[in-house]
């Protein structure tokens, strides 16, 4: 029906033209706007100023900016609030570097209630580069020791992100060692967690029980770690070898030797594949992992796990990427 046959929606007669912007019903008189106005509040473009000073820490804290703003801190919070999931829908996850990939993966245990959450991060980083690119992290539910996570995790990986991984930084999980393996992946496995786990079975310091024996340990540990040298490379290894055998006591600490032994090629993949420049840690996962739990700190926590892995989502987008140089790149 063209505009000229509608009827007036009060008395369905003719509609006459009431100025420029207006119409009147040809029968009672009534008159009413062409553009109609939504109703309500206006509503207004959130910023994301606010917001991004929150996660740069600008604030000494929000009782106190509020104070110096002469606001309520429930309404700075409420504020900080409303511009996260704009914040969220208006910023893109980072664009996968291009070439071979180097992927540095670490886990996060967040209690929620009586649930244990994994949130699984995966960081690229490129052959050459120097930035690892933080993704979209997996969440599930369980531990990372006793869930199928890892598997599930590089499943949302798309395939042709998957094809072009060379190399993968962990601590050491059997998960991901298997998925190394199977993907024929180099692995590395991080220095940083063998050697505090060494510490924490067998303690250098100065009134520690047998210290020049514990030394000696760390000192063959090290030189497998480190030595381009066969023949200290050896040496160590036969020593590790026998003092494995000859301890009475200590299952975990045997346990964490047979382990070394068995996997010491893998510590050592930074030597072996020069051409990767592969980090010796994955402290650049634990970097942000520890940045992660520095806002939970600063938030005061989150009331559930929604709310949590909102805020998470637009920390990580914020944060896009952390420096990961190779060991050979790193300053002395």
């Amino acid at each position: 029906m063209k505009t000229i046959h509608e009827k007036s929606p009060c008395c369905g007669v003719q509609i006459q033209r009431f100025g420029g912007r207006r119409r009147r019903c040809a029968g009672c008189g009534k008159t009413w706007t062409v553009w109609k106005r939504k109703r309500g509040r206006s509503k207004h473009r959130p910023s994301t100023t606010v917001l991004l000073k929150y996660f740069r820490h600008q604030y000494g804290s929000i009782r106190q900016y509020a104070l110096s703003r002469q606001m309520k801190p429930r309404k700075i919070h409420a504020r900080i609030q409303q511009t996260v999931r704009t914040y969220i829908t208006h910023t893109p996850w980072p664009e996968i570097p291009s070439g071979p990939l180097v992927v540095i993966a670490d886990a996060l245990w967040q209690p929620v209630g009586l649930d244990m959450y994994t949130i699984y991060f995966i960081l690229f980083r490129s052959q050459y580069g120097t930035q690892a690119v933080v993704s979209k992290p997996w969440v599930a539910l369980g531990t990372e020791s006793h869930a199928k996570g890892w598997h599930d995790a590089f499943a949302q990986v798309p395939m042709e992100v998957q094809k072009r991984i060379v190399a993968l930084v962990c601590d050491g999980i059997p998960e991901l060692d298997h998925l190394a393996r199977e993907q024929g992946w180099v692995l590395q496995r991080c220095h940083f967690h063998l050697l505090a786990r060494f510490e924490s079975y067998r303690s250098t310091g100065q009134k520690s029980f047998q210290r020049k024996r514990n030394q000696l340990i760390k000192q063959w540990l090290t030189t497998v770690l480190i030595s381009s040298n066969p023949d200290q490379l050896h040496t160590a290894l036969d020593n590790l070898n026998l003092t494995q055998q000859a301890l009475p006591a200590s299952k975990t600490f045997k346990s964490l030797l047979t382990g070394f032994l068995k996997h010491s090629a893998e510590y050592r993949s930074y030597l072996t594949s020069p051409d990767l420049h592969l980090p010796t840690t994955s402290n650049t996962a634990e970097c942000l992992i520890g940045q992660v739990r520095r806002l939970q700190h600063q938030a005061r926590g989150f009331r559930n796990l929604e709310s949590f892995l909102l805020w998470l989502e637009a920390y990580l987008k914020y944060k896009r990427s952390i420096a990961c140089r190779g060991q050979k790149d790193q300053q002395n």
